[in-house]
């Protein structure tokens, strides 16, 4: 990576790091534009590589909460999210390897719910989990568990906008 792209990616963790305000309001936009205009792999890359010396864990925390939602909701993201299952696919287990930082260790749970939402965005080849976890959605009370589910439904690709013949 060029040094000048790194030292703007410290420069722009620092500047959401001051103002939490920008993050809520903006992060998630200025980074989905950085990824079209720039390689999403190395945005990823670069922050993560960032975020792995940051003393304030909890923005640190923030911080990977958001480039998560990002990378799991964004239709610019999709190549990545490819790239990433077919890693997962072959075995490439980041809850295997000892966390250099607990805080952002991913748990095995956590990597295997990582793995669920990666295949709820493949509509096409899962629709039967879909179909179950909207009859599990008509199951369930309405809590706090309901409203999450049902948020994380929302955010399922609609199949007949994916088709395009």
């Amino acid at each position: 990576m060029n040094s000048y792209f790194y030292k703007f990616m410290i420069n722009l963790l620092k500047r959401f790091s001051s103002e939490r305000k920008l993050l809520e309001a903006r992060g998630a936009f200025i980074i989905r534009q950085l990824c079209l205009l720039l390689n999403a792999e190395n945005i990823f890359h670069s922050m993560a590589d960032i975020l792995l010396r940051e003393e304030d864990l909890k923005f640190a925390s923030t911080m990977v909460h958001t480039l998560n939602t990002i990378l799991l909701t964004s239709s610019e993201l999709f190549q990545l999210r490819s790239q990433l299952k077919d890693l997962r696919t072959l075995g490439g287990r980041a809850a295997e390897r000892p966390p250099q930082c607990p805080g952002l260790a991913l748990s095995e749970h956590q990597a295997q719910a990582v793995d669920l939402r990666l295949q709820l965005l493949d509509v096409k080849n899962n629709p039967f989990l879909i179909k179950a976890l909207y009859g599990l959605l008509m199951l369930l009370p309405q809590s706090s568990a309901f409203q999450l589910l049902s948020h994380r439904l929302q955010c399922v690709p609609n199949p007949e906008l994916l088709q395009t013949e």
